[in-house]
């Protein structure tokens, strides 16, 4: 299981923010990848001055986040 995060830039003056997965973690790294893509659109629509700075899918073994 994988838990996507993305780290957005751009607003609060400039600084950055670590944004995680609250839908649960992923079965597979590419669906992890899949849904910091959709995490990012998502955030974009509504902050459309921040950018996209990094992101990570951080294996784990729980169910549940």
């Amino acid at each position: 299981m994988f838990i996507a995060q993305i780290v957005v830039c751009g607003f609060l003056n400039g600084q950055c923010a670590l944004l995680e997965d609250v839908k649960g973690p992923k079965i597979s790294l590419k669906m992890c990848e899949s849904r910091q893509e959709e995490m990012f659109r998502d955030v974009s629509k509504k902050l459309p001055y921040v950018t996209f700075n990094a992101r990570r899918c951080i294996k784990s073994d729980k169910l549940h986040v």
